[in-house]
């Protein structure tokens, strides 16, 4: 069973996945490099598939274009913005994995009080959890990029990427103070953070391995 469907079901039953749940994602992580491509490619593929079949109303999807020009009208288009909000409650855990980007931009919406109320805060939090469990590489990316709009100017957004995460993993601290100072935001960030320091060692492992490898092959 593919780890993306096998997550997605723990997710709907987590009382009775809880230990198996932790397991699957560090196993995740520490071969983040070798699985993200089949399993956002797959993901992708599967959620057009399930956009497409007979029994899934599209007009009733907000798409990601009219979601993010949504967010961008807040808080006028705060009423629009909750109603679409319970739409991606109703999606499944597969289907919400599409809108990581609208997510990202939400959360970093939320920030600021005076654009969006604490209880919008509370009904988007779920949200990001549930797609991180299925493709926290570009959720995290895209949230980080979010964050630092207002934090490190010597930080490039260009260069806000996976890559450059796992190498620099302490990075993600360096981001605009507000998120330090909201407990459901910092503890978005310590997720984010524990996914790179644990990228970041599996990373230093390979290096090590190839390296000595290659001194070994040498002899």
């Amino acid at each position: 069973m593919p780890l993306r469907h096998l997550i997605a079901v723990m997710d709907e039953h987590p009382e009775l996945y809880q230990n198996l749940r932790t397991k699957l994602q560090i196993f995740t992580v520490e071969n983040m490099f070798h699985m993200i491509p089949t399993i956002e490619d797959n993901l992708r593929k599967s959620t057009n598939e399930m956009f497409k079949s007979p029994g899934l109303s599209v007009e009733a999807l907000p798409s990601i274009t009219e979601l993010s020009s949504i967010i961008q009208g807040l808080p006028k288009t705060i009423k629009l913005c909750e109603k679409i909000i319970q739409q991606l409650e109703n999606l499944s855990v597969v289907q919400l994995a599409e809108f990581y980007q609208p997510i990202s931009q939400l959360i970093s919406k939320t920030l600021d009080s005076n654009i969006l109320p604490q209880t919008i805060l509370l009904r988007i939090v779920p949200l990001f959890n549930a797609i991180e469990t299925i493709v926290p590489q570009r959720l995290y990316v895209e949230t980080l990029k979010q964050w630092f709009l207002n934090a490190d100017k010597h930080i490039q957004l260009g260069i806000i990427e996976h890559e450059f995460l796992v190498q620099e993993p302490t990075r993600v601290l360096r981001v605009d103070e507000r998120v330090l100072q909201s407990p459901k935001h910092f503890q978005l960030l310590l997720n984010i953070l524990e996914f790179y320091l644990k990228a970041a060692r599996s990373y230093q492992k390979m290096v090590k391995a190839k390296y000595l490898s290659k001194f070994t092959s040498d002899k």
